[in-house]
């Protein structure tokens, strides 16, 4: 097994005395952990849980506040995704993450068939396991703030590439969030008046569907409704 993760029977989160309590149950053992609160990573400027129906479903669209998009809305058709729990000392240790080695060492081994992707290796100054490290940190820290244990995401380092896909596990007039490979789409959503994303909004841009299959594994949520533009 290895010492960064393990598969989890059960698990329960009790605070006290300012500590985490974790008690994990495998088929013979159990096993207490205590660690300090994980300290606030470093934050984008995305601020502020809000209530959120977690289910991705078209009805929840609010008609009366959506944005003027014709649109067409699909069920993925992707497969299921399975999810791992992570241990606390690799969570903190991945959201205190702050360079490509680090990204790189942190690689969990039900990562690993994604780094034969030719996609990943786009940028040359990134290794597929860094951007895919990369990913996952994304998924876990939206994961908190949708959960409001952090107001804000973790900000993730910046890759040379294009972004073109763009998933939002919450907004305000699809609360069970979206993807769209429509960057008029996310933007019209997520964007305010003033110009500054929505509050309460929780979402993340990639250059490659592979590194959302692995947000969405790291946030443990299964691939949303997708938008795409009505023609």
């Amino acid at each position: 097994m290895s010492e960064n993760f393990i598969w989890l029977a059960d698990l329960v989160l009790s605070p006290f005395a300012g500590l985490h309590h974790w008690w994990t149950t495998t088929e013979s053992t159990a096993l207490e952990l205590a660690l300090p609160v994980d300290p606030q990573p470093e934050t984008a400027d995305f601020p502020g849980p809000i209530a959120t129906d977690p289910v991705p479903d078209p009805s929840l669209i609010d008609q009366t506040q959506a944005p003027l998009v014709p649109l067409n809305l699909t069920l993925s058709p992707r497969d299921r995704l399975t999810f791992v729990e992570l241990e606390p000392t690799f969570v903190y240790q991945l959201l205190t993450a702050r360079d490509i080695t680090t990204l790189d060492r942190l690689c969990p081994p039900f990562l690993h068939h994604y780094l034969h992707l030719a996609e990943l290796s786009s940028d040359r100054s990134w290794t597929p396991a860094a951007r895919a490290t990369r990913a996952l940190r994304a998924g876990v820290s939206a994961a908190r703030v949708v959960a409001g244990s952090f107001e804000k995401q973790a900000a993730s380092l910046r890759l040379s590439g294009v972004n073109r896909h763009y998933i939002v596990l919450r907004c305000r007039q699809l609360p069970g969030g979206f993807y769209t490979q429509d960057f008029s789409i996310y933007i019209t959503y997520l964007r305010t008046a003033s110009g500054s994303l929505q509050r309460g909004s929780v979402s993340h841009a990639f250059e490659t569907a592979a590194e959302v299959e692995i947000f969405l594994r790291g946030a443990h949520r299964q691939w949303p409704v997708e938008l795409q533009g009505g023609h």
